[in-house]
């Protein structure tokens, strides 16, 4: 009778995604919103812009505590469009998260940033990292309506929107100029970097870690940076977990999109869905 009323649960709890397979198998279908703007700043033309994401939500979903994953695109901090990140956002969606994919402020007429970084290079990218902080908040400001836990989001992306990523997660205290609900919080859960890297000497006890993909063959994104970010980060006490793609170089999702989903979907559970403290 017991084993009887157990399987029952179980299939209960899967058929409605709430079960052990929620955040891990594709449970449900999903809804996306476009264009919704989350924030403004100053770009580089000195004129207010409006930022806008995509957002990616779970259809016949119950949860009204979900957690969140914010996901930004490549591009070098010069092109792009958060439309790219719909095939990472989806996928989320699909197993109960709420996603989002953003744009943020680029300079499209400067070209590609390069390792090592000028000054204007390093304030792309700060411009970035600030419009990635502005979504967290905006998710925090609107947990209720939305239907998130605001103290569940972790950040992600590919190339430039992984080094977005990655120092967002490692500089919750530095809020940056896009001025939106800035009575919350920055910090996040984790961070997901495919083929992106940080700083080093950011990291810091108390921040957030990251699940890494690099190839180790990449240029662009140095191996040798992204590795010296991972390590700086398990200095910190700050958990982490680096898949290396031999012979591989900077773009991996084509390729190695499948896995590096499929090692990810766990990282979550464990350091989103189920962070031993809330990620504030």
């Amino acid at each position: 009778m017991l084993r009887r009323v157990l399987l029952t649960s179980f299939v209960v709890a899967a058929a409605l995604g709430l079960g052990a397979c929620r955040y891990l198998d594709p449970d449900f279908g999903f809804a996306v919103t476009t264009d919704i703007v989350y924030g403004d700043a100053i770009n580089e033309d000195g004129v207010l812009e409006d930022l806008q994401l995509d957002l990616y939500t779970p259809t016949n979903d119950t949860n009204t505590n979900r957690p969140v994953v914010i996901w930004a695109h490549g591009g070098g901090f010069w092109m792009g469009d958060k439309a790219s990140g719909a095939s990472w956002a989806r996928e989320y969606a699909r197993r109960g998260y709420v996603a989002a994919s953003i744009n943020y402020r680029m300079d499209e007429e400067a070209g590609g940033v390069n390792v090592p970084l000028d000054a204007y290079e390093m304030e792309r990218i700060s411009w970035a990292v600030s419009d990635m902080k502005a979504a967290v908040r905006w998710f925090r400001a609107n947990a209720a309506s939305l239907g998130v836990d605001p103290n569940r989001i972790a950040v992600g992306g590919a190339s430039a929107g992984a080094v977005t990523a990655l120092t967002t997660a490692v500089s919750p205290d530095e809020p940056g100029d896009t001025g939106d609900h800035t009575a919350y919080s920055n910090a996040v859960c984790t961070a997901i970097s495919v083929s992106g890297a940080s700083e080093p000497a950011l990291a810091d006890a108390g921040d957030a870690g990251a699940i890494f993909f690099h190839g180790d063959q990449d240029t662009v994104v140095p191996y040798a940076l992204a590795t010296a970010t991972r390590d700086a980060m398990q200095a910190a006490g700050l958990p982490t977990r680096f898949y290396t793609y031999t012979g591989s170089g900077h773009g991996l999702g084509s390729t190695h999109m499948a896995d590096m989903l499929a090692k990810t979907y766990p990282w979550l559970l464990q350091h989103l869905v189920n962070a031993p403290e809330p990620c504030l």
